[in-house]
C-alpha cells in the first residue's frame, strides 16, 4: 500500500506498469530495487461496515483530548503536611 512506503517511492511506483523495476541509491549506502509484479484495485468499504471502527476511533480521540486537557490544567504538589496531620490524630 502506498501509505506504507516512502512518499517519493510511492509516487514512482504509482507510475510503473506490471513487470517494471526501478533502482535508487539509499542514503546510508547500497541500493533499493523495487519491481512491480501486479496491482489490485481494492474497493472502498461501505459506511455501514466502517461505522463501528469510526465510532471507537472518535471515542478514543475524545478521551485522549480530555486527558491532555486535564494534564495541562492540573498541578501536583507533594507535601508531608497530611502525613503529619495523620500522625497527630493517632
Amino acid at each position: 500500500m502506498a501509505a506504507q512506503i516512502d512518499s517519493a517511492l510511492a509516487q514512482q511506483v504509482a507510475g510503473m506498469s506490471a513487470g517494471q523495476a526501478i533502482e535508487r541509491p539509499l542514503p546510508q549506502g547500497g541500493w533499493q530495487v523495487v519491481q512491480l509484479i501486479a496491482t489490485k484495485h481494492l474497493p472502498k468499504p461501505a459506511l455501514a461496515e466502517l461505522r463501528l471502527g469510526l465510532r471507537t476511533q472518535l471515542m478514543q480521540e475524545r478521551l485522549d483530548q480530555r486527558i491532555e486537557a486535564l494534564k495541562t490544567r492540573t498541578t501536583i504538589r507533594v507535601t508531608t503536611e497530611r502525613v503529619v496531620q495523620q500522625e497527630q490524630a493517632q
